[in-house]
């Protein structure tokens, strides 16, 4: 059992795709499905049912995911100590996969580009893990810096320096074929009663999203999903409506429009307080500037 068969076992748990997954991790799908079957033959049990529509965690994968999920997490906690103690710095960065913004290739080069300029080991590997849960790692000291929406670190705000990178809208995804589709905006009221479909993993704005609408007394049907690859087709089919931190490219079937919430969602670089290591420091100036050299059009907080 190693980690890239521990990170291929929670990204297809939690998208629900072998090619989700792949996608997720950088990884071709053939890939993924070989450190599958090869867990699975380590394990002596099959970790997912597959059907032509989906693939399943089986009783044994739920079983496991809880604890796959604390595993990549030490994991990438003993690569942080075993950097330190082999190159004399080690600095760990941290992107939830909520933070739609930013893909996991895009933070691979500012890393690499850290790491080229401060001489420090700069690890950032994908960790799928809440926004929750990533916090709780960077207070705990098993992370280094963490690039998440600030109200997901608001209440620990005692305890983290946080450095505004840039501010993120919203985007609703509705069917080509929907009434509102013609519209130049959507706000909440326009979307009273019907059926948003959402998955947590990809955007981390949804619970303000959901406090938008109640703020507004405004009903709608909330069903979770696993991830914007399994919800996106339902979609198309005139299924429901969701929301996304950006447009990406044109998709068939799909139209999107600038969704009004009630402010700006800021994404910021946390630390813990009182950091006083220079080369984590210097690390986290020149992320913060590649991240806004990337979105310098963008409204950023000073």
């Amino acid at each position: 059992m190693n980690d890239l068969q521990i990170a291929c076992f929670v990204a297809v748990a939690q998208t629900g795709r072998f090619s989700a997954a792949a996608g997720k991790l950088y990884l071709s799908k053939p890939t993924v499905s070989y450190q599958i079957r090869a867990l699975e033959t380590e394990l002596g049990t099959p970790l997912f049912s597959r059907t032509a529509g989906a693939t399943e965690l089986t009783d044994a994968g739920r079983v496991l995911l809880p604890l796959a999920q604390r595993l990549l997490r030490d994991f990438a906690a003993a690569k942080k100590a075993m950097a330190r103690v082999t190159g004399g710095d080690g600095v760990h960065l941290v992107v939830p996969p909520g933070v739609f913004l930013l893909d996991t290739r895009m933070v691979r080069q500012i890393a690499s580009e850290a790491e080229q300029q401060t001489g420090a080991t700069v690890l950032c590997e994908p960790v799928p893990l809440s926004p929750e849960d990533s916090v709780q790692d960077l207070l705990e000291g098993r992370i280094d810096l963490l690039i998440i929406a600030r109200h997901s670190a608001q209440k620990h705000g005692a305890q983290l320096e946080m450095t505004p990178l840039f501010e993120s809208g919203q985007y609703a995804i509705l069917p080509a074929a929907h009434p509102l589709a013609q519209r130049e905006e959507i706000a909440p009221e326009d979307l009273a009663g019907e059926t948003l479909l959402m998955s947590d993993e990809d955007n981390c704005f949804l619970p303000e999203i959901r406090a938008c609408f109640q703020r507004r007394g405004v009903e709608a049907v909330w069903r979770q999903m696993t991830s914007y690859k399994v919800l996106m087709p339902f979609v198309e089919m005139g299924k429901g409506v969701t929301f996304m931190p950006r447009r990406v490219a044109d998709m068939r079937g799909v139209v999107f429009r600038p969704f009004r919430l009630d402010r700006p969602q800021q994404i910021v670089l946390c630390s813990l307080k009182k950091q006083t290591d220079v080369r984590l420091q210097q690390v986290a100036r020149i992320v913060r500037c590649a991240v806004l050299a990337v979105y310098g059009d963008r409204k950023t907080a000073q």
